[in-house]
């Protein structure tokens, strides 16, 4: 029940981070996709944005970071 005066929140979550500072986005990157367990970052236009697992297998990004969750820290992977 809402009283007089009272807005209703809006409930849709965030599904990933984009700024144009790197540092925000990994910040808000690591937080979002704790439970995926990893993610990588892309840099489109000037915009850094978080790319989950499965849209990065379906768009195919160029020039991406890869972060995994190891060991209860977050690690850059290396390039192979």
């Amino acid at each position: 029940m809402r009283y007089a005066g009272q807005k209703r929140r809006a409930t849709t979550s965030k599904l990933y981070a984009m700024d144009k500072d790197y540092n925000k986005v990994l910040q808000e990157a690591k937080r979002l996709h704790r439970l995926d367990g990893e993610f990588y970052i892309a840099k489109m236009q000037g915009v850094y944005t978080s790319v989950s697992i499965m849209d990065y297998q379906i768009y195919k990004f160029d020039d991406v970071e890869h972060w995994k969750f190891e060991g209860r820290r977050w690690k850059k992977q290396e390039d192979k």
